[in-house]
């Protein structure tokens, strides 16, 4: 249910590919997120949900390569906390994992692949093999952006935002806002850790992680609850690299 649902999929008479996909009613989380930072308790009900349904993609040896708060749908549902249910759309950018295929036919090294605000640092570099981990840095920007109200790293240029992914350590999410716990802080650091070694293993010892903290329990959500604060947009959320819009 955290994954966009595909009923069908082909080629009209004039051959164009279409999908035919779930009508949602709802809104981006980039949309949420333009109103303020979010209560730490709503954030961490969102996280835990994107890192259940990527979850579920890494165990089909599927890797996103392009999570960001564009890709990231809410819509209401009384069945889960908070009255609102995570939707992962757009798996355009997606790379099959352990696929045999000739020499050639991978991603090319040197080409990038992502929305480069939300870019792990291998796909900055333009590695070819990456793997779930990278999905985790991507989830680790966008939880970092739902308590601060802010992306980790700024620039005007995406050459330079893509250097600060492979070179700099942001300022931790508590440094940005003190209401952050900092075993939240410190989970959200792991995530985006440089490399991904350093990083959690998997998608699911994220939710393991989030359900051992504990902090999305407690009393009834407000869905729309915010902290304002002024949006903050950077030069890399735009279209993803590497990918044409229609």
């Amino acid at each position: 249910p955290g994954i966009v649902e595909l009923f069908d999929f082909g080629r009209g008479p004039d051959g164009r590919a279409y999908i035919v996909m779930e009508l949602l009613e709802g809104e981006t989380l980039r949309d949420r997120m333009r109103r303020g930072a979010m209560p730490i308790r709503q954030a961490s009900v969102f996280a835990r949900q994107i890192a259940s349904a990527v979850a579920l993609a890494h165990d089909a040896h599927i890797i996103h390569r392009d999570l960001k708060p564009d890709n990231i749908f809410l819509i209401p549902d009384a069945e889960v906390e908070g009255g609102e249910r995570v939707k992962v759309l757009d798996f355009g950018v997606a790379n099959q994992l352990n696929q045999q295929r000739p020499v050639g036919e991978h991603t090319a090294i040197g080409v990038l692949i992502g929305t480069p605000a939300y870019m792990s640092p291998e796909q900055c570099r333009g590695i070819a093999e990456i793997d779930g981990r990278a999905d985790i840095y991507s989830l680790g920007i966008v939880f970092y952006r739902m308590v601060t109200g802010q992306l980790p790293f700024e620039s005007a240029g995406t050459g330079e935002l893509i250097g600060k992914h492979v070179y700099e350590r942001p300022p931790s999410a508590h440094e940005i806002e003190p209401e952050v716990p900092l075993e939240l802080s410190n989970l959200i650091d792991r995530c985006m850790a440089k490399s991904p070694d350093d990083r959690f293993p998997s998608m699911q010892a994220v939710v393991a992680a989030l359900r051992e903290l504990g902090l999305d329990e407690g009393e009834e959500l407000e869905p729309d609850t915010i902290r304002p604060q002024p949006p903050v947009l950077s030069a890399g959320e735009g279209e993803p690299a590497g990918k044409t819009p229609p």
